[in-house]
């Protein structure tokens, strides 16, 4: 068995456990050499038992899963990875803790448009994506909003009870990025009404790991002084707390 993710409070394991051969899915086309395959059935551990969800492929697991707060929802990145000796499946998978199931992320694209989830809202409502542009996405009307104004992997979903928005993290180098001695990094803040991002703060480093709040009214935090495998001696690693607006 192979462990593919252990959820934020630790009661939930999902685990592969390998197919005997990969096992071609259903309607593929004969012949097709590297196309997709099931490689292994998904299981779930939760309270002394398990449960088997689904077939899942190589792909799987690759990517470290983004689980809801109450963690009745992961979603998993199926795309990108490298030195598959298959086609990877899926964008993303969505694994359903409460109805024991496992499956493709259902966000509508055109054919061959390739997407990343880059967070999930604490209850599963809205993703943040990354196509071309970063956009959020709201499950439930299947609307899909450009944020024009950030252009990066790392950021966080953040909401209550009146709005859903974007933290985003902007490194800035000095005295440039190919000569870089320093970096700082920008932490701002975005929602689909506004028209430009607002600054919440700065720090020294680049934001690292990061969760938020149940109530989404803090971000804690931690930075690293590492970028590409170059160390800033002069930053020092930290632990942040931030009252978000």
């Amino acid at each position: 068995a192979v462990i593919f993710s252990t959820s934020p409070s630790g009661r939930t394991i999902l685990f592969g456990m390998p197919l005997p051969e990969p096992l071609t899915p259903d309607g593929q086309p004969a012949g097709d050499g590297d196309g997709p395959r099931f490689t292994s059935e998904l299981w779930l551990h939760r309270d002394g038992t398990a449960h088997m969800l689904g077939l899942v492929d190589a792909c799987f697991g690759f990517f470290d899963a983004l689980w809801t707060l109450d963690e009745h929802m992961a979603i998993v990145n199926g795309s990108g990875v490298p030195d598959m000796p298959y086609k990877c499946m899926y964008n993303a998978w969505l694994v359903n803790a409460e109805n024991l199931t496992v499956g493709p992320l259902a966000v509508p694209r055109q054919e061959d448009d390739r997407f990343t989830v880059l967070d999930v809202s604490a209850d599963g409502g809205h993703l943040a994506l990354r196509r071309d542009v970063n956009t959020l996405y709201d499950v439930a009307t299947q609307q899909e909003t450009a944020l024009a104004h950030v252009d990066t992997n790392r950021v966080s979903i953040v909401s209550n009870s009146e709005k859903v928005g974007l933290v985003f993290y902007e490194a800035v180098f000095s005295p440039s990025i190919l000569h870089a001695t320093g970096v700082v990094d920008e932490i701002q803040y975005i929602n689909p009404v506004m028209s430009e991002g607002v600054q919440l703060g700065s720090v020294e480093g680049l934001v690292d790991q990061r969760v938020l709040s149940p109530d989404g009214a803090y971000l804690a935090f931690t930075t690293t002084n590492t970028f590409s495998g170059q160390a800033f001696e002069d930053v020092t690693p930290a632990l942040w707390l931030m009252k978000l607006p």
